[in-house]
């Protein structure tokens, strides 16, 4: 592991660790988002086909995938 990985690794150990200790409170934020039912629903699946074949799609599922946000979810939990 690199200094740099090792120093953002001691980092996010710390602010975790804050965070379950009770000394930092996580924010919490009203859900804001449109159902994801019916309508909105039918929208999504009828344009998926097309969303899929878009270059943005392509560049999300070819990256190299980084777990370290899931890694802090399943610390917090």
């Amino acid at each position: 592991m690199t200094e740099q990985k090792r120093c953002d690794h001691d980092r996010i150990n710390a602010l975790i660790n804050e965070v379950v200790s009770g000394e930092q409170k996580r924010d919490t934020l009203r859900n804001s988002s449109y159902q994801f039912e019916k309508e909105a629903q039918a929208m999504y699946f009828s344009n998926m086909r097309r969303n899929m074949k878009s270059r943005l799609a392509s560049a999300v599922m070819c990256a190299s995938s980084d777990l370290s946000e899931l890694r802090i979810m399943e610390a917090l939990r």
